[in-house]
């Protein structure tokens, strides 16, 4: 079995959805000389040290004051909020679902392992902040605000709300509390971290607002809650070298990228969707249409509709839909974290009959192909990604693979204006 992610674009060809929604084999041949371009020219920039996305999970000094600080934190806090926006919230929350425990803020702190509950706070709504505040004791709470700037409004005007509670509650006290994920010199946030002595981790300047997820943004609650965050980079660091390639069918990330780019530039396919398989991954959905938005189409998002806000699509509205403006990426896994056998009851029931005595992931197995089958049969563009499980190690691979899908398709659309 592969131990390392797998991409599958057949779904994308004419030769499964028909030659005015799918694209060609040489349509992507069409791609290799370009390519073979960009790579060089991602590669003098990388050297030239201007591609720090690329070299996150190399960052040793970074992630080593990330781990000792939530090492120094276990035990320590029963909560952490992460007060940001979408950019800063999206990711960290979709690794959190991914790799915690479903349940993870209903345990015990005991069963937790020490680890806090983890909240995420993407913007100033006061009902969600009070309610928030109502669940939580603002002395057993680790408050991080995030910004890259150090002057997000909205960010900040969350964090005011808490810290008046927290001054409450802890008085003088209240700075061991906070901490900030801003920017390492300008900002207002870098300027109070400053002048009130406030631990604050940096976000690299030439980190861009959609490639924040292996900063301190993404790590450092993920290693607060117990997350192999060793492994998630180790994962970052294998994907590295599977993209050293500058052959576009042999690159896991350019191919995922020139496939989107062909059916946006010639098919008018330019609304990106994720259908993942499992609930752990549906954060990830969000994240990676926004951040595909946000990281690939900035030029065109005024001329575009803007993604729905659901994890994922009902396939009955899929097919019901006059306008086929869509690709899809199914995310699925050979193998889940818990294996379960239905028990053979009803089975004289015809509903029933699909599932009885069925593994679990025979169901799984079974919904992604009849998911498949429909997406073909209404000339759907699909790829389909495969995790050969749901760990940090695979979900590393996949962070890394859609960000440099996301710089290489950025320089096939606006090679001039990328921004990273």
């Amino acid at each position: 079995m592969s131990t390392t992610l797998r991409l599958d674009i057949t779904g994308a060809m004419q030769s499964s959805v028909g030659r005015r929604d799918g694209i060609s084999e040489a349509q992507l041949a069409g791609l290799q000389s370009r390519t073979r371009r960009i790579h060089e020219s991602l590669k003098r920039r990388r050297q030239a040290g201007e591609l720090v996305v690329y070299d996150l999970p190399y960052m040793r000094e970074s992630i080593i004051e990330v781990m000792s600080f939530a090492g120094e934190q276990i035990g320590r806090f029963e909560n952490y909020v992460h007060i940001g926006n979408s950019a800063s919230t999206l990711g960290p929350r979709a690794l959190h679902c991914a790799l915690n425990h479903p349940f993870h803020n209903h345990f015990t702190d005991k069963d937790r392992g020490g680890y806090p509950r983890l909240f995420f706070v993407d913007g100033f709504d006061p009902d969600t902040l009070n309610g928030l505040l109502a669940i939580i004791d603002p002395r057993q709470t680790l408050f991080n605000i995030v910004s890259k700037s150090g002057d997000s409004a909205e960010a900040i005007a969350s964090f005011l709300f808490f810290l008046g509670a927290l001054k409450k509650r802890a008085g003088e006290t209240w700075r061991r509390q906070v901490i900030f994920t801003t920017h390492p010199e300008d900002g207002d946030l870098r300027t109070i971290a400053r002048s009130e002595r406030i631990k604050a981790f940096a976000i690299h300047p030439l980190v861009g607002n959609g490639f924040l997820l292996l900063t301190p943004v993404g790590l450092l609650p993920a290693a607060l809650s117990g997350i192999d965050v060793h492994g998630l980079l180790h994962g970052a660091i294998e994907m590295d070298g599977a993209c050293r390639s500058n052959d576009v069918m042999k690159n896991p990330a350019y191919l995922f990228g020139a496939g989107h780019f062909l059916l946006d530039t010639l098919k008018v396919k330019r609304q990106v969707v994720m259908l993942p398989s499992v609930d752990c991954l549906q954060d990830f959905s969000l994240w990676f249409q926004r951040f595909w938005r946000l990281a690939v189409q900035v030029e065109l998002s005024a001329k575009l509709p803007a993604p729905r806000a659901s994890a994922t699509e009902n396939i009955s509205e899929i097919i019901s839909e006059k306008v086929n403006d869509k690709v899809f990426t199914l995310l699925s896994a050979d193998r889940y974290r818990h294996e379960t056998i239905l028990p053979v009851e009803f089975q004289a029931q015809k509903s029933f009959q699909s599932s009885v005595g069925k593994t679990s992931e025979e169901i799984l197995q079974n919904r992604q192909q009849t998911v498949t089958e429909t997406l073909i049969s209404t000339r759907r563009p699909h790829l389909n990604l495969t995790f050969p499980a749901i760990r940090p190690e695979t979900v590393g691979e996949f962070i890394y693979m859609m960000q440099v899908a996301a710089v290489y398709a950025g320089e096939l659309h606006q090679p001039a204006d990328l921004r990273l």
